[in-house]
């Protein structure tokens, strides 16, 4: 008596191709009883798997990865190219030896009281170590000082040096300008959508919104 024959479910053989494109693309296609997928200009680290059949829900699976991975790395890309467009706008009006960092540091002290190198660790997220040379060349280039509190000699604070904030506005201004023109094209709905991608970016993942995050 002749055994029933088992439907087997359909199997994806897996190549690989070395593409000229950007990132990886996974494309698939239904070819009778298999799934071909290929990875269009993936990089070749270690080994594949090669000719290999593995279920189609699961090729389906690697595709949709894939996807995600190749839109997630178009996103990288294009924030790093918007960041860039965002630093030749400071270099532009504060020059090459000033990072967004440091302005970042010179509002936060213009606008501060008895603040101190902790407090602007806290505000950069710079570690301290990092904070104590960007104070170290703030210093060299005469828009901050150091003093020691008048309560706590050990407490030492930051202040703008004398005819720093002048200077500090005059950048602020080239650089105002420079933002109007990278952001001028959007609207206050598009602005607010980005600023809530990037707040959500702002922290590690697993770790608690901030407050502007609500």
């Amino acid at each position: 008596m002749n055994s029933a024959t088992t439907a087997r479910p359909p199997t994806t053989r897996y190549h690989t191709h070395r593409g000229t494109g950007g990132g990886p693309v996974a494309e698939d296609t239904e070819a009778g009883r298999h799934l071909d997928v290929k990875i269009v200009g993936a990089k070749r680290t270690g080994s594949h798997n090669v000719g290999a059949s593995v279920p189609a829900a699961m090729a389906k699976r690697r595709v949709a990865a894939l996807h995600r991975q190749a839109a997630t790395f178009a996103a990288v890309h294009s924030f790093r190219r918007a960041f860039s467009a965002f630093n030749r706008v400071l270099s532009t009006a504060a020059g090459n030896d000033m990072s967004l960092a440091d302005m970042l540091a010179l509002q936060y002290i213009a606008h501060g009281h008895d603040v101190t190198a902790g407090d602007l660790a806290k505000f950069t997220g710079l570690t301290s170590g990092s904070v104590s040379a960007m104070l170290d060349r703030l210093e060299a280039q005469r828009f901050v000082k150091r003093t020691r509190g008048a309560e706590d000699r050990r407490r030492v604070l930051i202040r703008l040096a004398p005819g720093a904030l002048p200077r500090i506005m005059a950048i602020m201004v080239g650089i105002h300008e420079g933002v109007d023109r990278l952001f001028g094209d959007l609207n206050d709905k598009e602005l607010a959508t980005l600023t809530g991608l990037l707040e959500r970016l702002s922290f590690e993942p697993g770790a608690a919104p901030s407050a502007a995050t609500g």
